[in-house]
């Protein structure tokens, strides 16, 4: 059976029957590289939960943020819109008080709604924490940590939420930060995996590469605990859960280290996984493009919650138009969009330097060999 007919079949029979008797969990790591995590095929053993997740639900290989940076990228998630359209898009954002959210929609449906989160752009001041019944924002000064707390301070409280709830329709947003630099290890997980070749100092690259690892691993591990907690409560089999993150972060690939300047594959491409309740689909790997503006949609279609004629993106759910991916980057100066179609990028920075850059990532997938354009004028015939 091909995917679009599955895809059909499976929208079909959705529109017919009642909506999932089960709660919304959506968790996400903040900075999460998919091509460091094991369920991705990363080098170290750093999602056994995503794995052991991957194994009942849809895993996206090409899934995307559509911004670099938090503020905007969250916009994108809870709004299906670009973060200009959301009010989210550079340091002053705001979300628009008329645009309709994610947890706003399952609220007015009489859901509890809920939020944990570790990221101060994630917060009332932005806007973002609109729709929320319950709204807690776990900083650094209130755990005693040195920087930005751990997963575990956060999920500790989505535990204790998740152990008090009696009814299964909630709506759970879970937000952590260990990836994020500063890294801010637990003891345990200071010495996790190798250090590098024996007899030799790993070099800076692979010592921040390997401290990213172990911060992943420090997130994956509370999100088993998460898991454990809604399995405990017979929440599980009829859950909707996402694992997703908001953008990733350059290594130097491309010269810097951080993200939030640039539209790179290594600072946009996000893991995402899907498990849907448990009558209503089996795990996939899924190749096509799709990105965090989809989520709001899929939601919203598989909860039978109303569509805003204003989304940018599709029910994952569903057949797949034939679509680009648009990108958006205004932060600190640094302004820049991206067009993607299949495999063709096209990268143009505004300012602080005025330049185009045509990529093709099926032989370039570093996007080491893009060519510049002269600005304003047509791309090569094939380009």
């Amino acid at each position: 059976i091909t995917f679009a007919l599955l895809a059909t079949a499976l929208s079909a029979g959705r529109a017919r029957a009642a909506p999932p008797d089960g709660p919304v969990v959506i968790f996400l790591v903040d900075t999460l590289r998919p091509d460091r995590m094991s369920v991705y095929g990363g080098p170290h053993a750093t999602t056994p939960a995503a794995d052991r997740l991957a194994r009942e639900a849809i895993v996206f290989e090409h899934a995307y943020s559509l911004s670099s940076w938090t503020l905007a990228s969250v916009g994108t998630l809870f709004t299906s819109l670009l973060p200009a359209a959301a009010g989210t898009l550079d340091r002053n954002g705001k979300l628009d008080p008329a645009v309709a959210t994610l947890p706003q929609l399952f609220h007015d449906r009489g859901w509890l709604t809920a939020a944990f989160v570790g990221n101060p752009n994630v917060s009332p001041t932005t806007g973002l924490a609109r729709g929320f019944t319950v709204f807690e924002a776990v900083n650094s000064a209130e755990t005693g940590y040195e920087g930005h707390p751990h997963a575990r301070a956060i999920v500790d409280p989505a535990i204790r939420f998740v152990e008090s709830q009696t009814s299964r329709h909630f709506f759970l947003y879970v937000h952590v930060l260990d990836p994020h630099l500063p890294f801010n290890l637990e003891p345990a997980y200071r010495t996790l995996f190798a250090s590098g070749p024996a007899g030799r100092q790993p070099t800076e690259r692979e010592a921040l590469f390997l401290d990213y690892d172990r911060t992943i691993r420090q997130a994956d591990d509370q999100f088993a605990r998460l898991a454990a907690a809604l399995r405990a409560k017979d929440f599980w089999d009829g859950a909707t859960v996402v694992y997703t993150s908001d953008h990733g972060e350059e290594f130097y690939e491309h010269g810097g280290r951080g993200h939030g300047r640039t539209l790179y594959e290594e600072q946009i491409r996000v893991p995402l996984l899907v498990k849907l309740p448990a009558e209503s689909g089996k795990s996939a790997r899924r190749h096509d493009l799709v990105s965090l503006a989809d989520v709001a949609p899929t939601l919203a279609g598989l909860h039978a919650l109303p569509r805003e004629a204003s989304w940018i993106g599709s029910d994952l759910l569903a057949p797949l138009p034939e679509r680009s991916l648009y990108f958006t980057e205004d932060l600190d100066g640094d302004r820049l969009f991206a067009l993607r179609a299949g495999a063709k990028k096209l990268v143009v920075r505004l300012y602080p330097k005025l330049d185009e850059r045509v990529f093709d990532l099926a032989g370039d997938a570093d996007e080491k060999l893009g060519r510049e354009i002269a600005c304003g004028a047509a791309p090569p015939d094939d380009a």
